[in-house]
């Protein structure tokens, strides 16, 4: 990963974690809507609410490789985010 693909992932990750309420929020109104696959559909929610609090041309001057390797970055980070608020919050219920 290039330093421009690098700095555009710290960008994603700084958002993720300014407006991780505000991301989790979505996650699970898709989880919760899904019959299956749910943690893939409350993902997809929660990352295009991930693209709307992002600044205006982010993705702009990408190659379609740079742009896959960016989403594919920014979705494993996002995914592991969600998985522990979502573990925690299992937790503290069965305790």
């Amino acid at each position: 990963m290039n330093s421009k693909l690098i700095e555009m992932r710290i960008v994603a990750e700084v958002v993720i974690e300014k407006n991780l309420s505000e991301i989790h929020k979505a996650y699970e109104r898709g989880y919760m809507m899904a019959m299956y696959d749910k943690h893939q559909i409350g993902l997809k929610h929660a990352y295009d609410k991930l693209n709307l609090l992002l600044p205006n041309g982010y993705r702009n001057n990408l190659s379609f490789g740079e742009a896959m390797q960016l989403n594919s970055a920014i979705q494993s980070f996002l995914s592991t985010k969600l998985k522990g608020i979502s573990y925690g919050k299992e937790k503290q219920t069965i305790s």
